[in-house]
């Protein structure tokens, strides 16, 4: 069996979607996590934010963090797969990360009044945190 995999998933749901479609996505995601008996350490809701610059013509996201650990990599393509066609999600990154720097109490969580900022691969907070960076 091979080794588990830890992961951060970064999602951006269209702040207009209903509550009840947001809904059905993050419970989508960790189904299918836990259907390749994955393990989701952290499960972070960072609500509502502005958007440095529009995405699909909105200027609002709802941003949602898991920190999961998953054997293999077939869950995280389905994952991307799916994410990549729904149309409520405006963005999504998934980044290989050490499970062993996740804080007990995920310590991400953009701040009311701050703006998270999407750059192509990476995902900026505020003032230059950088939660993950492709090298």
């Amino acid at each position: 069996m091979p080794a588990n995999r830890a992961y951060d998933l970064v999602v951006l749901i269209d702040a207009d979607a209903p509550e009840e479609r947001r809904g059905s996505i993050l419970d989508g995601i960790r189904e299918q996590i836990g259907s390749r008996e994955g393990n989701v350490k952290n499960d972070v809701e960072w609500g509502v934010r502005k958007l440095a610059f529009e995405i699909k013509h909105r200027g609002d996201a709802y941003y949602h963090l898991f920190q999961f650990e998953v054997s293999g990599t077939q869950v995280l393509g389905e994952l991307e797969h799916n994410l990549a066609i729904d149309d409520a999600v405006l963005r999504h990154d998934a980044l290989g990360t050490d499970p062993h720097h996740w804080p007990d109490e995920p310590a991400y969580a953009v701040a009311p009044g701050q703006t998270a900022v999407l750059y192509e691969d990476d995902i900026v907070v505020g003032a230059g945190l950088i939660l993950a960076e492709r090298a």
